[in-house]
């Protein structure tokens, strides 16, 4: 079966000679370039759950007046794809979305912080809760506006070439020249990553209690593993007097030996993935050994 193709293009503008010359840097251009294959190819993989090389995207860069253009060619554009380039804002859509796109919903977040996203699948819409509003959009779009890898690349895309640029316009412009999606200034600063913390929740928690040590290191604060309520965890001990003791005194140290700790648990648990949790021992302030052999 053979599939038709199809054209857009990118367009960078701002007070700058280079870009109303027809001119980028190689580096920027060249991210730029990759950064919307790999925004194809994630929004591809995301919605259909595919790891194939579906993307077949080709570059032509035509100069024209007052900007620096890159035209796309996507050879061989199978009905997938071209709903892929749809949701991304990248071809003109037959059916409204409700969001509108890829690029207007990460727009409308500002670069915010997103708290969490809930997706109702049974209206197939998702909440995305940035703090102080929720945006309601398509499922689809609040899945890939949430991505890390989709956002990644979405930031090579449009945001990297035109960083620090006064005066920065993003375009993107269909095979008819009609601007699909604008963006000037700040709401260039929009199209980036996610910022640090997004779907992630922080909690500390300090307590006293016993473990043992099963892997000690002399020399560093790191390397160390302990047995903690039947599981052995990595910890890092930050307690300097008790590991100046436990240097200087190698040969007296017994790993199954039981020291009271006071423990700090870090847990980051992510939306989208699983819990991660790091140990730390702040004070050491127990050994539980006869006199002579004690560190505390």
């Amino acid at each position: 079966m053979e599939y038709k193709e199809e054209r857009f293009s990118i367009s960078y503008d701002a007070e700058d000679n280079g870009l109303s010359d027809h001119k980028i840097s190689a580096k920027d251009l060249g991210n730029a370039i990759l950064g919307m294959n790999e925004l194809v190819s994630e929004v591809y993989k995301t919605m259909y759950n595919d790891s194939s090389e579906a993307v077949e995207l080709k570059v032509t860069a035509p100069a024209k007046e007052g900007s620096f253009i890159v035209e796309f060619l996507m050879a061989s554009a199978t009905p997938e794809v071209v709903s892929a380039l749809r949701y991304i804002g990248i071809a003109t859509a037959t059916t409204a979305i409700a969001g509108g796109s890829l690029f207007e919903i990460v727009k409308a977040i500002k670069n915010k912080k997103i708290i969490n996203v809930r997706f109702d699948k049974a209206k197939k819409f998702a909440h995305i809760d940035l703090g102080d509003e929720t945006i309601v959009t398509d499922m689809t779009l609040g899945q890939l506006a949430t991505d890390k890898k989709v956002r990644a690349a979405l930031d090579k895309v449009a945001h990297e070439p035109l960083k620090g640029k006064k005066g920065a316009s993003f375009k993107v412009i269909d095979e008819k020249e009609v601007t699909q999606f604008s963006a000037t200034n700040d709401e260039v600063l929009s199209l980036s990553q996610m910022p640090e913390g997004s779907l992630e929740e922080h909690i500390t928690d300090i307590e006293f209690t016993t473990v043992t040590f099963t892997q000690i290191n002399f020399d560093s604060s790191k390397g160390w593993k302990m047995k903690h309520q039947g599981e052995e965890r990595k910890v890092e001990m930050l307690d300097k007097n008790f590991l100046t003791k436990v240097a200087e005194r190698k040969q007296e140290f017994v790993k199954d030996d039981l020291f009271e700790v006071r423990l700090q648990s870090e847990s980051i648990r992510r939306i989208t993935s699983r819990t991660s949790k790091k140990y730390k021992i702040l004070e050491v302030t127990g050994h539980f050994a006869s006199k002579e052999r004690r560190l505390v």
